[in-house]
């Protein structure tokens, strides 16, 4: 059965992000980009629903020099409407008197209709008529607009990219690529002699395009959307473009993306990078994943928007601000995690790749624990670009208090230099921040000791590491008196200088095991002195009692342990029949089991034995597992989505965990992992804590993530699978409103069918 599902996004982060809602927390923005919709329906892009296709010009037949508009059904003139034709993107209309798209919060003319012959002016919102329009063939530079009422240019006149370029005859310079266009300029090459006092090469007429050339590239071919023939006859490729053909300024070091020609390193993650979408990969129907625009209340001259132009991957951030007055790029509260550094804060090294024009501060804010700001400093790095159209890397440095402040957000303020200047254009890419080495750098320490941050020791005036013995060794050091600091129990154990493990000394006990059978170890405190930590005869349960009817007392430790038949956790259940943990009950019971009239598991079809068939507002249908294939977040929009695409999930039968279905994952790539995503659900007890496993088998790489309205749960490690044998993995979660479970899968093998994937519980746990 085909399923439709609508799906909203909510930009406004809950209380797990530490901050409320910003100037725009309000806007809600729908997106068809990943509608599932049936077969002969199309994504409505006003309300995010699948509507039937309806033509309203079916049977609408209209006079002779009128068209039907499909919009509304209604016949206008045909060469009245500049618009007739023209699509534009989610939140911008068409201007009827230019035929652009604009944004449509600045166009008062978005709800005008005007009569037959007349036009609105957006500018004021009045319809006037269409030939009356005095801008109607003006073009005004970058930063100036055209007063309707005058016909001329206003405003201040943007330095552009065509200052110093000179066309030919016939051609004009366009100020977006500060290229030479326009009708054809040549007939021979008579037309094309170069100004004698500006140029020392002569041109020829390419009688193909019309148009005066290099005479050094006759004969040569290159693509002018990014390549060029230079004055010496070589082709080369625009800055930042590339084609890998090895020729001068068109090679990459890296990888060339034959799609943009832009030149790109692989989009894998920065080992220790704290910053979250610090590569500007992520984008949400527009907007900036894990970022926030805080505008100037007074002008409001900041925008943020993708560019393809990136120093690494495939996509950076633009800034641009026509204000004198600073705008701030902000990111989402990042954990610092919770390091001690005597005798300073926690640093954190971080960088930036930039170009452009204008003004350019790198700074950060300090919270709490609770989401307070305690400190910032929006100014630690302060940069004034002039215009380079090529990436530099700028570094600065985050300092904290870990323990007392253990989140912080980024601040990227930027505006343009005065009053005099143009707008600041900025494109920043590859934000990286890394904790900054520490004072146990190059300390070396034996196999059982580490070294301490927390050291007190100072060598030149600067503190040094310590090395202390790890956990579950002893050392012999003195103490500040001169006496021996014994870390054992000297009662019954001493350190052994050797090994630095505490050993039990001759005739002492310090558990049951460690006394004959038919013998217990004497550990009452109330115990006569010369028995204490002795071998005695007894029964080791004598006086043990297990409250829980799910304990019992073990005859050899004579602890309280689980009980036979009795499980604390899924994983005491190691049945495919039965392989949960009910925990009113510490029974198990299979998968469809309840507690009352609901599922024992939380996950809905974890199991993944229901499926159905979807399109993403096509044609294409696809069969896929019923809640999952999530494709957005209402809480939080994030990048955790799934990216698979869906060819590459489908239905396993061939080998199952539970059931008749599992799930198939493929993604063969090496070094790389795709997400996979569950739709969101609500779980009701928030902040309860869930016990929960999955079962895997095949060959690839696997881990799991979970988001929900109280945030990030800490990732799992990857688990490398090269078997045919189900494995099960455990994980935990808390409770919240929209929870995800979200896998990550790599370097999938058709030896062993890829990944399998079943069975996936939560259980709530208590104990």
């Amino acid at each position: 059965m085909k399923k439709t599902q609508a799906r909203w996004f909510v930009l406004c982060l809950a209380a797990a992000c530490f901050t409320g809602c910003g100037d725009d927390s309000n806007d809600s923005t729908v997106s068809c980009k990943d509608m599932k919709c049936p077969a002969g329906t199309t994504c409505n892009e006003k309300t995010a629903t699948c509507d039937p296709v309806v033509d309203k010009c079916q049977d609408v037949k209209c006079d002779s020099g009128k068209v039907c508009d499909p919009a509304t059904g209604d016949c206008k003139g045909a060469t009245s409407d500049k618009c007739q034709d023209v699509k534009c993107d989610s939140g911008k209309v068409c201007d009827p008197a230019t035929g652009d798209c604009k944004d449509a919060t600045s166009d008062k003319c978005q709800d005008v209709k005007c009569d037959s012959g007349k036009v609105c002016d957006p500018a004021t919102g009045d319809c006037k008529d269409a030939t009356s329009d005095k801008c109607k063939d003006v073009k005004c530079d970058s930063g100036q607009t055209c007063n309707p009422e005058t016909g001329k240019c206003e405003g201040e006149a943007k330095p552009g990219k065509c200052d110093g370029v000179t066309c030919g005859a016939g051609e004009v310079c366009n100020p977006s690529t500060g290229k030479c266009e326009g009708e054809a300029s040549c007939t021979d090459d008579k037309d094309c002699k170069w100004d004698p006092d500006k140029y020392t090469e002569t041109e020829y007429c390419n009688k193909t395009t019309g148009k005066c050339e290099n005479s050094k590239c006759q004969g040569k071919t290159w693509n002018k959307d990014y390549q060029y023939c230079s004055v010496t006859g070589i082709v080369q490729c625009y800055p930042g473009y590339c084609d890998n053909s090895g020729m001068t300024g068109c090679a990459c070091d890296g990888e060339c993306n034959l799609e943009t020609h832009r030149c790109a390193s692989t989009c894998e993650e920065i080992e220790g990078n704290i910053v979250i979408n610090g590569s500007f990969e992520d984008w949400t129907s527009g907007k900036l994943d894990a970022w926030e625009l805080k505008q100037n209340t007074v002008t409001a001259g900041g925008k943020v928007e993708k560019s393809t132009h990136a120093s690494a991957c495939k996509t950076a951030v633009k800034l641009t601000s026509t204000s004198i007055k600073i705008d701030r790029l902000e990111s989402l509260p990042m954990s610092l995690g919770l390091q001690s550094f005597t005798g300073g804060n926690a640093k954190y090294e971080c960088t930036i790749d930039a170009f452009g024009y204008g003004n350019l501060n790198l700074g950060y804010r300090l919270l709490d624990a609770e989401g307070k700001e305690v400190s910032e400093n929006t100014k630690v790095k302060q940069l004034d670009l002039w215009g380079s159209d090529s990436y530099s890397t700028y570094e600065f440095e985050i300092s904290a208090d870990t323990t007392k402040t253990p989140y912080a957000q980024i601040l990227i303020g930027f505006d343009r230099k005065n009053d005099s200047a143009a707008s600041a254009e900025i494109t920043l890419d590859n934000l990286v921040c890394v904790p900054k080495g520490n004072i146990c750098d190059g300390v070396t320490c034996e196999e059982w000791e580490i070294c301490s941050v927390k050291s007190d020791i100072k060598e030149n005036g600067e503190f040094v590491g310590k090395c202390v013995a790890r956990e579950g060794f002893c050392t012999m050091e003195k103490t500040p008196n001169g006496e021996p600091k014994d870390s054992c129990d000297t009662e019954i154990s001493q350190c052994n200088t050797t090994t630095h493990l505490c050993e039990k000394i001759a005739g002492k006990c310090l558990k049951h095991e460690d006394c004959a059978e038919g013998q217990k170890c004497e550990l009452s405190p109330k115990a006569d002195a010369d028995k204490k930590n002795k071998c005695v005869t007894g029964d080791r349960c004598e006086g043990v009692t297990c409250k829980p009817e799910w304990q019992a007392c073990n005859p050899t430790s004579g602890k309280c342990t689980l009980a036979a038949d009795k499980c604390l956790k899924s994983m005491d259940c190691p049945t495919k029949e039965a392989p949960l943990c009910d925990y009113s009950t510490h029974t198990c019971v299979a998968m469809d089991a309840k507690v009352g009239d609901k599922p024992l598991n939380i996950v809905p079809n974890g199991g993944f034995e229901e499926w159905e068939e979807v399109t993403f507002g096509g044609e294409t249908s696809y069969i896929l597992p019923v809640s999952w294939f999530g494709t957005e977040y209402k809480i939080y929009p994030t990048h955790l989505v799934t990216e698979f695409d869906p060819k590459n999930v489908l239905e396993y039968t061939k080998n199952v965990h539970g059931g008749t279905k599992a799930l198939q994952l493929v993604y063969a790539k090496d070094k790389q992992s795709k997400r996979f995503s569950s739709e969101g659900f609500d779980v009701s007890s928030v902040g309860t804590s869930y016990d929960c496993s999955y079962f895997v088998r095949g060959k690839g790489s696997v881990r799991i993530h979970s988001f929900s309205s109280l945030g990030d749960m800490t990732k799992t490690e990857f688990t490398h699978i090269d078997s045919e044998e189900w494995t099960r993995i455990p994980f935990s979660i808390k409770g919240g409103t929209d929870l995800r479970l979200v896998f990550y899968v790599g370097s999938t093998d058709a030896s062993k069918d890829h990944i399998q994937i079943d069975d996936v519980s939560c259980v709530k746990w208590t104990y």
